[in-house]
């Protein structure tokens, strides 16, 4: 029983922070669209255009934690292998400003 109403109240907060992740993300359109007073033609121009940008970027921001992992470890990996991975975090990064 104990394991039901653990599974329940799970859900429940789940569902709960999707919500409020939804209402955030309104609230963040909704704010955007007014600072730049986006028409309804533009906004429809824009939002898809910043969507693909702010996934590019996340993909860009998750490799460079992938490259951040890698050279926790500075003792276990040789100098070559810290450059290269260096320089993918630098080009990552670069990635980021264009």
């Amino acid at each position: 029983m104990k394991n039901y109403i653990l599974i329940l109240f799970s859900l429940l907060l789940i569902q709960v922070h999707a919500q409020d992740g939804s209402r955030i993300e309104q609230a963040k359109i909704g704010y955007i669209t007014n600072k730049l007073n986006l028409s309804s033609t533009e906004a429809e121009k824009f939002w898809p255009l910043y969507n693909e940008y702010k996934s590019k970027i996340k993909t860009i921001r998750k490799e460079m934690r992938m490259d951040m992992k890698e050279i926790q470890n500075l003792d276990a990996i040789s100098d070559k292998e810290a450059e290269t991975t260096l320089n993918d975090i630098i080009s990552s990064e670069q990635r980021t400003l264009i």
